[in-house]
């Protein structure tokens, strides 16, 4: 599942954003999309206090305020492909700065022919980066639904049950089919064993609780800790 945000002030450009989206996602990938489309910064409010995945992103900067509310935005979905949308009364000075790092530009008018060839670019090396087997940002699942990115620091833990494993991030549970010795192979060092049927986000670890055998995780999670793994992962304590 691809996620993409998109944020359009003006009506009109929604529907032609939207669909030349969908066509593109279609010839180019074969993914599932889920595409959002917000006109206004309380929904930005709105989908930064419920943190969901965020693949991509259309981003109109000449919205009031929503250039400041962009840099709250990519703090949060730094790995997320961005596409600026702008007119010329916005200074390049204000949106070409390490802060905002846009993959791409849309610039109004929005002419058709321009839309298509740009949003192809786009979308084709926002795929070409993610699935580069030498990029080590994100974990991919692949299931019966398709190919799901996820970013290591979205990922607070993943568990072994009922024959599968199930990868836990803040609003979203994913079942895949793997074992728990083999994830410990393709993780990168942040993600340490601390159960025999657990692994963690050692980056999520709020404190570690020696006595009652568990690790209190950041956002309200917890995951048991066995006395076996308890020398590993006093190293982490806070």
């Amino acid at each position: 599942m691809v996620s993409m945000v998109i944020l359009e002030s003006k009506e009109k450009e929604i529907n032609p954003l939207k669909n030349t989206i969908k066509e593109l996602a279609a010839k180019l990938t074969e993914e599932e999309w889920n595409i959002d489309c917000l006109q206004s910064i309380p929904e930005i409010n709105n989908l930064l206090s419920q943190r969901p995945l965020v693949d991509m992103s259309c981003y109109d900067i000449t919205l009031d305020g929503a250039l400041d509310k962009l840099i709250e935005f990519r703090r949060n979905y730094e790995e997320a492909g961005l596409m600026l949308i702008t007119d010329v009364s916005i200074s390049p000075v204000k949106y070409l700065r390490p802060g905002i790092k846009a993959d791409s530009m849309l610039m109004r008018p929005l002419r058709t022919e321009n839309v298509y060839e740009t949003m192809k670019e786009f979308i084709a090396s926002y795929f070409q980066r993610e699935y580069d087997e030498n990029n080590q940002k994100s974990y991919i699942i692949e299931n019966k639904d398709g190919k799901t990115i996820l970013p290591y620091q979205e990922i607070f833990y993943l568990e072994a049950r009922e024959k599968k494993i199930f990868l836990r991030t803040l609003n979203c549970e994913y079942g895949f089919y793997s074992t728990i010795e083999q994830l410990e192979e393709e993780l990168p060092e942040e993600f340490v064993r601390c159960h025999r049927s657990f692994i963690v986000n050692t980056a999520k670890i709020e404190k570690i609780m020696l006595s009652q055998n568990q690790l209190i995780l950041t956002q309200g999670f917890s995951v048991p800790l066995s006395r076996s793994y308890k020398p590993v992962l006093k190293q982490f304590g806070k």
